[in-house]
C-alpha cells in the first residue's frame, strides 16, 4: 500500500501541485484507501502555509472504501474472508473477480461493459489487506474540513448503499454528501450526471 501512496503522490499530485496548480482528488472503490492516504500533507491549507500556490481543493470517493483509525472496510463487509466472487491467487498476491461483469450491473450498457471487463487487471491482495490510515490524521487537524465529499451510489451491488453509509458513519468525517441513483461504475452508466456532480463539488471546494 505505501507503495501505491507514494506512486499517486510523486507520479501524479506533486507534479501538479509543485507547477501551482490547485487539485481536486477524486477516488473510486478499493482507490479510496491509497487515495485517501495519498492526500495527507498535500491540501491546498499546507501548501499556502508553506509558502507554495499549489495544492489538494478537496476529495471526492465515488462508493468508495474509505480507511480510518484501525478499521479496514474491505475485510469487514466481506466478513474477514474471501468469498465466492473473488479468486485469489496468494503466490502471486493477486485477486480478480470470479464474474467480473457484475461488477458492472445493473446499469452499464452491455457492450460497454464487456469491454470494460478486457480493460480489467489483477488486483493486490495488499491493497485490501495492508491499509493506511488514511485521511484521519487531516481530518483530525481540520485540513480538509468542509472539503470532503462521498458521492453514494443507490444501486451499487459491489460496495450496498448501507455498508457506504456505515463507513461514512464509522470515519468520524465532516462529508458534503450527494447520491446518484446508479451502480458501481457512474462514470460509465451515468458520465454525463456524474461530470457535473464533480465539477459542481470542485467549485464548492474552490469558495
Amino acid at each position: 500500500m505505501s507503495k501505491d501512496i507514494l506512486a499517486i503522490q510523486q507520479q501524479i499530485l506533486r507534479p501538479l501541485i509543485d507547477k501551482g496548480q490547485d487539485v481536486v482528488l477524486v477516488a473510486h472503490s478499493v482507490a479510496g484507501y491509497a487515495g485517501g492516504a495519498a492526500a495527507l500533507g498535500l491540501s491546498k491549507t499546507v501548501g499556502t502555509a508553506a509558502g507554495k500556490r499549489g495544492g489538494i481543493l478537496g476529495v471526492i470517493f465515488i462508493a468508495a472504501f474509505l480507511s480510518y483509525r484501525d478499521a479496514k472496510p474491505f475485510l469487514k463487509l466481506t466478513n474477514g474472508s474471501w468469498p465466492s466472487e473473488y479468486t485469489v491467487d496468494e503466490d502471486k498476491g493477486v485477486w480478480t473477480f470470479t464474474e467480473p461483469s457484475k461488477l458492472y450491473e445493473p446499469d452499464v450498457p452491455k457492450l460497454l461493459a464487456s469491454e470494460a471487463v478486457a480493460a480489467l487487471r489483477p488486483m493486490s491482495l495488499r491493497a485490501v489487506v495492508d491499509i493506511s490510515p488514511g485521511l484521519v490524521t487531516d481530518w483530525a487537524k481540520s485540513f480538509y474540513k468542509g472539503r470532503m465529499a462521498y458521492i453514494r451510489c443507490t444501486k451499487d451491488a459491489q460496495v450496498p448503499l448501507a455498508f457506504q453509509d456505515l463507513m461514512l458513519e464509522e470515519s468520524g468525517g465532516e462529508w458534503i454528501i450527494r447520491s446518484m441513483d446508479a451502480g458501481h461504475s457512474p462514470f460509465l452508466s451515468a458520465p454525463a450526471e456524474l461530470a457535473k456532480i464533480i465539477v459542481s463539488l470542485a467549485e464548492e471546494f474552490a469558495d
